[in-house]
């Protein structure tokens, strides 16, 4: 048993390398043979440092790569925690992906990446030698390149370079002596750098700890939970469900109330983004016909009042013209030298005089039809301004109903007493919390959203806290106790809460490096 074993190891190692695990995976029978062969074998991390590198003794070796658990397994370490119902309601609805969260030890010069508590993937690291450390804190990941040269250091190669700050710390591949050796850089080894950028999306948290720093599952009252709107029932508008638009979040819009009934049905956050979204886009499409109707009115106007313009013009020249003939017959009259010249030149003179009387008063009528239209044209033209501006703020709108599917970040500072959530890279709520005790240090936790439980208990939590100076040992649960929202932020943040959610808090302020193009950055050194 034992060779067979053995031998199934070195196949099972050998498809790892030339498939990945990816691959794999979608084979439930490699998927078996790998359950039944790891737990009584371990295997080795191909991460890990060459022979001529843990010569060197490093401060700490490399840990043994992971077991990574089937898909269907993700976050059983979190639903373990829950009461039993919860559980077998969990677990009969489509499982969400747990979001990612990668842990940096710089004690311990390792990342591991969890998926809840789960370990998908660890590997050593080469972090800040002295007077370059590591910053430690919570970032996310803000920008990816496959082949980047650093700005900072003479072009220095940076493959697979995945930024943390705009300031120029980042996971990238590189040299691993043992130890720390880089200029504030989070070195990897160059397989496993290769491996993480396609694993760590733009977003995706990243925690640095200088201890090791574990997530766990969380559970606690003050956790936010999903409220659902009621909305009446319309065949016309299919709501789409998280399956579909997958673990993320909502729109920034507090939704109307509606009283529940049997017309009504109760749309989750991400059912609410999207009936809003749909809502935006019928919105914006109505200003655009209206704004081109409107136009279409403001063109006519003025090309009335021009075409006014131009006949009171055309009039004007013909009694320029009219008074010259009338000169012309005077000079007549005045040569004539019989009768009959006489009367053609007097006949010719009050014609002309006629004219000018006639063509006077159709001056004046066009002067004040000029004036009419050019008033009307003016009031048209206004109105088709308004129009546009109507649709840049229905686009306005848009863009932000499209920003529903991105998940939302809360967080809370002491530092502040302040929270902010923002979505993506939009801050879209802030506003006064209430900290019991705020002299006393809270701590920093990161507190994760995974899948859906249910209605009544809402989502299954992680929650991975760090040393934060003398705010050592303290609890994600300690600090949520102590913490209180005014009603109307709790329930903005409920109707944007799903899985994917992030809720952030910490004694630190957000650092100055938390910008447009980030989510929150923290440094808690």
């Amino acid at each position: 048993m034992v060779l067979v074993q053995s031998v199934l190891r070195q196949v099972i190692a050998m498809a790892f390398k030339l498939l990945g695990f990816a691959a794999l995976r979608r084979s439930t029978i490699w998927c078996a043979a790998l359950v039944a062969c790891l737990t009584s074998v371990p295997v080795e991390s191909d991460a890990r440092p060459r022979k001529s590198e843990r010569a060197r003794k490093p401060v700490v070796e490399a840990a043994a790569a992971p077991v990574i658990a089937p898909t269907a397994a993700r976050g059983s370490s979190v639903l373990a925690s829950l009461p039993a119902p919860a559980v077998a309601a969990a677990r009969a609805r489509p499982v969400l992906a747990v979001p990612l969260v990668a842990v940096v030890s710089l004690n311990a010069q390792s990342v591991t990446v969890y998926s809840g508590t789960d370990v998908v993937a660890r590997s050593p690291i080469s972090s800040g030698m002295s007077g370059y450390a590591t910053p430690t804190g919570v970032f996310s990941i803000i920008q990816k390149a496959r082949y980047h040269e650093s700005n900072i250091y003479d072009n220095a190669p940076m493959p697979f370079m995945q930024r943390l700050t705009w300031s120029g710390v980042a996971f990238h591949a590189g040299r691993l002596p043992g130890y720390p050796a880089s200029h504030g850089c989070v070195r990897l080894p160059d397989a496993f750098a290769e491996r993480l950028f396609g694993m760590l999306k733009m977003g995706t948290r990243v925690v640095v700890a200088p201890e090791v720093a574990v997530p766990a599952p969380m559970l606690h009252a003050a956790l936010p939970k999903p409220i659902y709107t009621a909305v009446p029932m319309l065949a016309e508008a299919p709501v789409v469900g998280p399956s579909v638009m997958g673990p993320n979040m909502t729109l920034a819009s507090t939704a109307p109330g509606a009283p529940s009934g049997l017309s009504d049905q109760m749309l989750s956050p991400p059912q609410w983004a999207e009936h809003e979204k749909r809502r935006a886009q019928a919105a914006l499409a109505e200003h655009q016909i209206e704004a081109r109707r409107l136009l279409d009115v403001a063109n006519q106007s003025a090309a009335a009042g021009d075409e006014a313009r131009d006949q009171r013009l055309r009039v004007e020249r013909e009694i320029v013209n009219f008074r010259s003939l009338l000169e012309r017959a005077r000079g007549q009259l005045e040569r004539a030298t019989d009768d009959e010249a006489r009367m053609q030149a007097t006949a010719s003179m009050a014609a002309f005089e006629d004219a000018l009387t006639d063509a006077g008063g159709a001056v004046a009528r066009l002067v004040e039809l000029e004036r009419t239209l050019i008033d009307r044209s003016f009031v048209d033209a206004r109105a088709a301004r308004s129009a546009e501006d109507a649709v840049e703020r229905a686009d306005a709108a848009l863009k932000v109903a499209s920003r529903g599917a991105e998940p939302i970040t809360v967080f809370v500072s002491r530092a502040d007493r302040r929270v902010q959530v923002r979505q993506g890279t939009h801050t879209i709520l802030e506003g006064d919390v209430d900290i019991r005790d705020p002299q006393s240090p809270l701590g920093t936790h990161v507190l994760t959203a995974g899948p859906v439980i249910d209605r009544s208990e809402g989502l299954a939590w992680t929650g991975v806290s760090i040393s934060d100076g003398a705010a050592r040992g303290l609890s994600a649960n300690a600090a949520l106790s102590r913490i209180t929202f005014d009603a109307d932020i709790a329930d903005a943040i409920g109707r944007r809460t799903w899985s994917g959610a992030t809720m952030l808090i910490s004694d630190q302020p957000a650092s100055k490096e938390t910008g447009k193009g980030t989510d929150f950055v923290i440094l808690t050194r």
